[in-house]
């Protein structure tokens, strides 16, 4: 059957359409403002793909179109959706890309909820990866959103390049005109202003994508797109740990300056998210980890503590069994040693604990041990005691 390439009968208005060009058509899997996109199987190899065939066929939708698959044929990479075919010519142009089988980040957000922040730091900086290889390449993607972002069984995969723009290449959007998602479009974007954009542009979409992976909600959303623009342009950002009780300081505040108003406030590149990303997910196991190794030296420091308490009362009992006497309750001076009266009658005659004389205390090395008492004696020393230090008390006279 003929079909006219503009009326749209051949790109899924009409049901009875069953096949394009070598692929036949499965089932609609989506669509949008300028192309329907099927699950197809290629009858050449009996592959299923996700073939993306134009709606409507005008100058502007066909170099669009023109550009997205000349610009994407040769990228590969594990994070971007693949492109397996190309076909530009009349009647019926399409891509044809990898069937990634799953659901949309959007998808799985609104039907379990926000991600553990964990989970949601290592999906962004996969997705990341694959947005800093199409820098990589030249390319701008422009409509980074949680519905572009396939959450395959390998890893999550970038899709939807329709609004890829290659660096310094010729807008086919006039100025003023807006390309992309409202709640997940930059400042610059928002104002049209083509000439601003830079891969800048798609770390605040990503760092968009982040916000809402942690909240469930987009960054800014109003009652219309104009309320959206309005509030993208004009408000600041809302901080995620509003809403996530037990976000990390440092992600709250990486996800607020990729959300930033000014282009040069961004991490310059998907890169350097990528690496504040993985810095902020490593430093939590080492934090941890020092948590453990300082309980570890606590602990021994307890015992260290306990042991010494018990070596030290064992060590004051053992020195109280074998003291024989007190102390010499005599005041002495700091500049010689000093000696109990029974270890003085042992050692007199060796030198071992006789009092050497001083210059500074002349009289003491003077004092004759046969000097008056003057009775000193304390009152609590025993009488014991008293009779044994009498030759101490006697020397201590001559001061």
């Amino acid at each position: 059957m003929a079909c006219s390439l503009f009326s749209g009968e051949c790109f899924g208005y009409a049901p009875w359409v069953k096949s394009i060009g070598p692929y036949r058509l499965l089932a609609e899997l989506g669509r949008g403002g300028m192309g329907v996109v099927y699950r197809a199987l290629d009858e050449r190899d009996g592959r299923q793909v996700a073939l993306k065939a134009l709606l409507e066929l005008d100058a502007l939708g066909l170099e669009r179109f023109r550009r997205e698959a000349t610009l994407l044929q040769d990228l590969e990479h594990p994070n971007l959706v693949r492109v397996l075919d190309v076909h530009l010519d009349p009647p019926v142009p399409y891509l044809a890309c990898e069937l990634v089988e799953g659901q949309t980040l959007a998808e799985r957000v609104a039907r379990d909820g926000p991600l553990p922040w964990e989970e949601a730091v290592r999906l962004v900086r996969q997705v990341a990866a694959g947005l800093a290889e199409a820098h990589a390449r030249g390319l701008l993607h422009r409509d980074v959103k949680p519905a572009n972002v396939l959450l395959a069984p390998g890893g999550p995969k970038l899709a939807d390049f329709g609004a890829v723009k290659a660096f310094g290449q010729e807008s086919l959007t006039q100025t003023g005109a807006l390309v992309g998602t409202p709640s997940y479009m930059a400042p610059e974007q928002a104002t049209g202003d083509k000439h601003r954009l830079s891969p800048r542009t798609d770390v605040y979409g990503l760092s968009a994508t982040l916000f809402f992976a942690l909240t469930g909600k987009p960054p800014f959303k109003g009652e219309t797109m104009i309320d959206t623009l309005n509030a993208v342009l004009g408000s600041p950002p809302p901080r995620p740990s509003r809403w996530v009780a037990d976000l990390p300081p440092a992600l709250d505040a990486l996800c607020m300056q990729g959300l930033a108003k000014d282009p040069p406030q961004r991490p310059a590149s998907p890169l350097a998210l990528r690496a504040a990303l993985a810095d902020l997910s490593q430093g939590a196991a080492p934090r941890a980890s020092r948590y453990v190794a300082v309980a570890v030296v606590l602990a021994c420091l307890g015992v260290g503590m306990l042991a010494g308490v018990l070596w030290g009362r064992e060590g004051a009992a053992s020195e109280a069994s074998q003291a024989s006497e007190p102390p010499n309750g005599s005041r002495r001076s700091s500049s010689r040693r000093s000696c109990s009266s029974d270890a003085r009658r042992t050692s007199r005659g060796r030198g071992a604990c006789t009092p050497r004389p001083s210059s500074s205390t002349p009289a003491l090395a003077r004092a004759s041990p046969t000097a008056p008492s003057p009775g000193s004696a304390r009152a609590t020393e025993t009488e014991t005691w008293r009779r044994s230090s009498s030759t101490s008390r006697r020397t201590a006279t001559g001061l």
